[in-house]
């Protein structure tokens, strides 16, 4: 966002993984997409700010992602940790303190990317202002974009990522009149996580893009796909070498075709009524009576005994 509204301080920006066009995505899958409108919309969000007195746990965004795989985070981890415990236990352990890193954020920022991107799906449409009244366009970007996803990636599928492209332009035209490059590729099969830890992902996709963004800064206006094939390994060459990178242009017909940006119905109004009206201040009366009965432990576990 900071690069459409000062575009002359960037150099090539690489997308990982990142949704974009939060509307977007194919009819009867990924689940993720669809809480949000099957449980009320952003309702939930201000009920657990409001549950930790203004502050957004993160862990509550973690169990969201385990919540999609149980079967992985109740068993397989650990059947994957045990068969293999003479040489799992350190990654194992580095991973699990990463992803248990748990943050805090506060409630009006939660509230904001939630109402704004995720419901309000603003930013593709360059409807989104700053507090100042600037307009946030992505087509005021002038450096290269290269976006990559997986369809592994339950998270942020490719609809999600590149969905962006088709919601502002109309045209091949219309994205050389903007004088804009961009380039996507897609993964095969790795997830969400995958897309920025994996060592394979880190020793292929990361590697190519890196080593060739001098090439991808110099290249016309217009959209590109990128594909990285394994090529025949030569005796004694570093592994990180076996691999080709291939940029050929495409058109935005074809980049429509396969990511639809259709509504679902995912949004809904009736997260704000019931947000502000009736869940906001039935938690904040209970925190305000946790306080009165002078324990702020009582108030800090209030949260937990609402939820469950």
């Amino acid at each position: 966002m900071t690069a459409a509204i000062r575009p002359e301080l960037f150099g090539p920006i690489i997308v990982a993984g990142a949704p974009l066009s939060y509307w977007a995505g194919w009819r009867e899958r990924d689940p993720m997409r669809y809480s949000g409108g099957l449980l009320g919309g952003s309702w939930l969000t201000a009920m657990t700010s409001d549950m930790g007195a203004g502050r957004f746990d993160g862990a509550w965004l973690v169990q969201n992602f385990e919540n999609l795989n149980p079967a992985n985070t109740l068993w397989s981890k650990q059947y994957h940790l045990y068969s293999n415990i003479d040489t799992e236990a350190p990654r194992y352990l580095g991973f699990e303190k990463y992803w248990g890193g748990y943050v805090y954020l506060n409630d009006v920022e939660m509230q904001y990317i939630v109402d704004n991107l995720f419901i309000g799906n603003r930013l593709a449409t360059a409807e989104l202002m700053t507090s100042d009244g600037v307009r946030i366009d992505l087509r005021n970007i002038r450096s290269p974009i290269v976006v990559f996803c997986s369809y592994g990636d339950n998270i942020t599928p490719p609809p999600q990522a590149l969905g962006w492209i088709t919601d502002l332009y109309e045209n091949d035209e219309d994205v050389l009149s903007h004088d804009q490059t961009i380039i996507y590729a897609t993964h095969d099969s790795v997830g969400h996580l995958g897309i920025f830890v994996s060592g394979a992902v880190s020793r292929k996709e990361h590697h190519k893009f890196a080593t060739n963004i001098d090439l991808i800064d110099v290249l016309p206006a217009g959209t590109y796909r990128a594909t990285i094939a394994d090529v025949a390994p030569h005796e004694g060459a570093d592994p990180i070498r076996n691999h080709e990178l291939s940029i050929e242009p495409t058109r935005l017909a074809d980049l429509r075709g396969w990511c639809p940006t259709f509504d679902d119905g995912i949004g809904t109004p009736t997260h704000i009524f019931f947000g502000n009206f009736v869940q906001k201040p039935v938690v904040k009366k209970r925190l305000e009576v946790a306080h009165i009965h002078g324990s702020a432990h009582i108030a800090g576990r209030l949260g937990h005994l609402v939820a469950t």
